[in-house]
């Protein structure tokens, strides 16, 4: 699993706070402190479709959260269901 976020996003620290509690492994690419993964996020974020009502709103979209195909924005309560199912 990979997640691109940002140590200076306040969601993105307490998804990684959830992570941590609940032994899940994950990657964490920092777009604030990585150039080459913010390319790949930009990149990402303009191919993907998934993103298109977050560039609506003027937002970013991090946390992205990916598992194999599958891309879960902005980790919220609600996803939580969905992040365990596609970590089954």
């Amino acid at each position: 699993m990979m997640v691109y976020g940002s140590y200076l996003c306040s969601s993105c620290i307490e998804m990684q706070e959830y992570f941590e509690t609940h032994s899940i492994d994950y990657t964490f690419y920092d777009i604030t402190l990585d150039l080459q993964a913010v390319k790949r996020f930009l990149k990402l974020r303009e191919e993907s479709p998934i993103f298109d009502e977050v560039k609506k709103e003027g937002k970013i979209g991090i946390h992205t959260i990916i598992i194999g195909e599958e891309m879960i924005l902005d980790f919220w309560e609600k996803q939580i269901e969905r992040l365990n199912q596609l970590l089954k």
